[in-house]
């Protein structure tokens, strides 16, 4: 009955989580191509003169943040998103149990698997 409105929260829940990885892994690989970038012969003393330590210096701790922190910043982010989606699937949920309708997949994100059961007998009486 209500599948026409569910299925966009679905297909955002995946959209988010993929989002989260492809950002997690540019940051990740961002990081790497700046700590190699410190190391690199075209920022010798030689072509840049005294700006080279500090290029150097800043290309790796600038690296070393996009490898560390950002990562945390995107998995606190998803943190933050599937509470938010989790309200929302409570919500619909709650939707479900005042019309008496039994929505497998809804209950699949919000309850355990003994939950599923006990919610599954209470609809059958």
């Amino acid at each position: 009955m209500f599948w026409k409105n569910d299925r966009p929260l679905y297909t955002a829940r995946k959209c988010a989580l993929a989002v989260t990885i492809v950002l997690t892994l540019l940051c990740i690989g961002a990081g790497i191509l700046l700590c190699v970038f410190s190391f690199s012969p075209y920022l010798s003393e030689e072509a840049l003169g005294e700006l080279a330590k500090g290029y150097r210096l800043a290309s790796l701790l600038g690296g070393i943040f996009l490898i560390v922190v950002l990562p945390l910043v995107c998995w606190l982010g998803w943190i933050f998103t599937s509470l938010r989606f989790a309200q929302m699937f409570d919500l619909k949920l709650i939707r479900n149990k005042l019309y008496g309708i039994n929505d497998p997949l809804l209950e699949k994100h919000v309850c355990s698997r003994s939950e599923r059961r006990i919610i599954r007998r209470q609809m059958q009486q």
